[in-house]
């Protein structure tokens, strides 16, 4: 049986390492450190409400309290932008293995907690086991709730990447690298609920107003109609799968 709380008390130990002086250092690193626990809770949520047994719902948990630890470093870096950095989902299982938490996990286990946490900021995970593939996209889900839940509004005006409106109209999860403005944000969100895995997360991000304010953000115009269109016929559609 996996003992949770030594867990959480050596993550916030090493987070303690990053601890600064610096008020916006400070503030970055206690951001990821805060974002993690809530994630944490997040993938247990999601681990217990699709019926996992126990040591799966501990190993999601797990994945959830770890997926940022490289964070860490990146807020001495004053920026949480991978390209400027580092992959972070890398970054974190060369950590962990340096550190050796994970050392007296089960080899399964092991590998499970480090491949989902490599993948779980990338736009595409590569085929592999069933384990690997469900907690992948359990993190990747447990993620983008709380950042959905803790990111303020977009406050910009309607100048859209052209490329972003194309590709959102595919229904496609939009490149970072095509951002160009401040309003394409606002699309990279939209698209992400192209990549939400479990009805149980759409749910959350339905009933508390996320997707909604995000459709009624954008312009009423054609062609954006059409992407509010294929977004609520999306969602319709995957409310409406069996699990």
């Amino acid at each position: 049986m996996l003992n949770l709380t030594e867990y959480y008390q050596w993550f916030h130990h090493y987070y303690s390492n990053f601890y600064s002086s610096d008020p916006d250092i400070m503030r970055m690193v206690e951001l990821k450190e805060n974002h993690s626990i809530r994630v944490a809770k997040n993938a247990r949520d999601l681990a217990e409400h699709i019926g996992l047994p126990l040591k799966k719902i501990n190993v999601a948990e797990l994945i959830g309290l770890f997926h940022d630890i490289a964070r860490s470093e990146q807020a001495h870096l004053k920026t949480f932008n991978d390209s400027l950095s580092f992959d972070h989902g890398d970054r974190g299982v060369v950590r962990l293995e340096e550190t050796g938490i994970l050392d007296t996990l089960d080899i399964k286990s092991r590998e499970n907690i480090l491949f989902s946490i490599k993948y779980h900021n990338k736009m595409t995970t590569p085929s592999t086991s069933p384990d690997k593939m469900l907690f992948t996209g359990i993190i990747k889900d447990a993620d983008k709730l709380d950042i959905f839940r803790i990111l303020p509004p977009i406050v910009a005006e309607h100048d859209y990447s052209p490329i972003l409106i194309e590709l959102l109209k595919e229904g496609r999860v939009l490149p970072y690298s095509e951002i160009k403005t401040m309003a394409d944000k606002r699309l990279i969100r939209l698209g992400w609920i192209y990549d939400i895995n479990y009805q149980w997360t759409l749910a959350q991000l339905v009933n508390e107003g996320y997707v909604d304010g995000l459709i009624k953000a954008l312009p009423d115009t054609p062609q954006f109609n059409e992407i509010k269109d294929h977004i609520k016929d999306y969602i319709a559609a995957k409310m409406s799968e069996s699990m």
